[in-house]
């Protein structure tokens, strides 16, 4: 059954108060680089907006240079400065648009305890796919919404990792990892979203294929279900050494 798209917002809306708030979906941009589709969301810093996404989505890109993003069922092309002052080894970018894209909805980095062993949620367009919105998104396409547990937290090689437990699939890279926080709730009670971190990637294992109990010469490849991504707190670092994202209105 086909519902008319109208009907698909409203309730999409509806389900998405009671889960994630449009703080963090009407933030989450698809974009693509060269052949690569895939996702970015805007953060708010100190009264300025930037692009974030992974660095792997952007490889190439340069201090300076052009990024599209999807928006009205076609392709804009935008250019973006992007910030160098990210730490080696992190696989997140921080560009820098010339205006604001998204709502400045409140969507603050989360702090405090850790979130090991929590439920989280994270946004993107896994294979390019996006469901339409019609006018109730900024004429952005809406990201697939997924949830994870965070199944561990390791640094290595000075790159503190977080390690998700769900089903990751190409093109979520670079959207955001974002956690309700009960210690703080909205005015109608729910709690308000948070960002954690950035998507990088996910595992993938190669299994040999059997002929009933005979192994063959033949292997496929299954996802894991062990997703990467990094902390945001890469990219607050980096903007704070380099404020130059456009200006919020």
């Amino acid at each position: 059954m086909r519902f008319p798209v109208a009907a698909i917002c409203v309730m999409f809306s509806v389900a998405a108060q009671a889960q994630i708030s449009q703080n963090v979906i009407q933030r989450v941009l698809m974009i693509r680089y060269g052949s690569r589709v895939a996702t970015g969301f805007t953060l708010d810093v100190d009264t300025r907006q930037y692009i974030i996404t992974a660095a792997h989505v952007v490889a190439g890109l340069e201090e300076n240079g052009k990024i599209q993003i999807r928006r009205d069922e076609k392709w804009t092309e935008i250019a973006v400065k992007r910030l160098t002052s990210v730490a080696d080894g992190a696989d997140i970018a921080v560009l820098a648009p010339s205006n604001s894209l998204t709502p400045n909805l409140e969507l603050p980095p989360y702090e405090g305890v850790t979130t090991y062993g929590n439920d989280v949620f994270f946004l993107g367009f896994p294979y390019g796919i996006s469901m339409p919105s019609g006018t109730t998104n900024n004429l952005y396409p809406l990201p697939f919404v997924k949830k994870a547990i965070v199944s561990a937290i390791i640094p290595g090689n000075g790159i503190e990792r977080i390690y998700l437990d769900g089903i990751n699939n190409p093109g979520f890279s670079g959207g955001p990892v974002v956690v309700l926080d009960p210690r703080e709730r909205y005015p109608e009670g729910t709690p308000k979203v948070k960002v954690i971190g950035v998507i990088s990637g996910f595992r993938n294992e190669r299994l040999p294929i059997r002929d009933g109990e005979q192994p063959t010469s033949l292997t496929v490849e299954t996802n894991t279900g062990i997703i990467e991504a990094v902390s945001i707190g890469y990219a607050i670092d980096a903007i704070r050494l380099n404020p130059i994202g456009a200006t919020l209105p």
